[in-house]
């Protein structure tokens, strides 16, 4: 007999309800993404024909052990063949960690206790952490910025490129998620550049997010949307290969960008990622003697200690006692 009770609502309408608690349309579709992984992930490896809630433990630890150690080979195959995974390898600790934090907001959208937080499965990840080590993305610093602004010519995919890359690094450290979400509407003209107001964003700290835009991110932005004729609707949008300029960006489009500028300008992308540009902004500002708390009022960041590790970096590459001379001394002989 089944253990778990039949989920009262669909996923869409919990998508909905999560939307409503202020969280950005990203993150609510990243959160529903997770979850519909761990469904499918469910239907081949136990049998279920439709999601039901709340998860028992005995799931869940299956669910870690698949994904930590190794996977049936049928599992694997099925997960492939519906398009969910590429191939089937062991995932970090901190990617699991995230599946099982979706699956409980999930619960909670749903008004469910969630299991997620079993004291077994947090030991089993946690110790996995620790062996795996915390892999950290390389910074896009404005050396490299320069680099891959370089590779921006005058066609409309250039120009939309180098605006979002200066947008990005310039206004404070964008997340791509603000950075789909902008729209023209959103754009306040001030002295020298814009004042982005943005009504939806990640942290939700205030109900409203503002960032300046101003300088040569100004200027790059200028020149997209009037080459565009954009007037209004959303700032970065998808353009097709024929030069049509169609629907707004997804997050994921924004690592494509990247990663496709750091080619072109002959760069190693392992390590990379869209999330480089905001470490790059916070190392850039700890070089030019930009204290942290201003720093990360620009920013936006919700954790000190994540704006720290790249800020340290910063002050460690401008650090006076790098330039120590190794030269002789000059030996002063005792008198006497």
């Amino acid at each position: 007999m089944n253990e778990f009770c039949s989920a009262d609502y669909s996923e869409s309408e919990a998508m909905h309800s999560l939307r409503a608690t202020g969280i950005a349309p990203s993150t609510a579709e990243a959160y529903a993404r997770d979850v519909r992984y761990f469904w499918a992930w469910a239907s081949a490896a136990i049998g279920f024909a439709s999601p039901v809630y709340p998860v028992c433990i005995p799931t869940l630890q299956l669910f870690v052990r698949h994904h930590l150690i190794t996977m049936p080979p049928p599992v694997a195959n099925r997960l492939v063949t519906l398009g969910y995974r590429r191939r089937c390898e062991p995932l970090k600790a901190r990617t699991i960690l995230r599946y099982l934090a979706s699956l409980a907001v999930e619960h909670l959208v749903r008004g469910l206790r969630s299991p997620c937080d079993h004291p077994e499965l947090k030991f089993i990840l946690k110790r996995s952490s620790r062996r795996q080590g915390k892999k950290k993305l390389k910074a896009i610093t404005a050396d490299v910025l320069y680099d891959l602004v370089q590779t921006c010519g005058k066609d409309p995919k250039s120009q939309r490129d180098r605006a979002l890359l200066m947008v990005a690094f310039a206004s404070g450290g964008r997340r791509r998620s603000e950075l789909v979400a902008l729209r023209i509407e959103d754009l306040l003209p001030v002295e020298g550049g814009y004042l982005a107001h943005l009504p939806e964003h990640k942290t939700q700290t205030t109900t409203l997010l503002q960032f300046p835009i101003v300088g040569e991110a100004y200027e790059a932005l200028s020149a997209w949307l009037t080459s565009a004729g954009l007037t209004e609707g959303f700032v970065f949008r998808h353009i097709t290969r024929s030069g049509k300029i169609k629907g707004p960006l997804g997050a994921r489009a924004v690592y494509r960008i990247v990663h496709h500028r750091l080619k072109l300008a002959g760069y190693d992308t392992r390590g990379f990622g869209s999330h480089s540009l905001r470490a790059g902004f916070i190392t850039e500002a700890a070089r030019y003697g930009v204290s942290l708390p201003e720093a990360m009022a620009l920013s936006s960041h919700k954790s000190i200690a994540v704006a720290l590790e790249y800020y340290r970096e910063g002050e460690m590459l401008d650090n006076p006692a790098l330039r120590l001379e190794v030269k002789p001394r000059l030996k002063i002989s005792r008198i006497g």
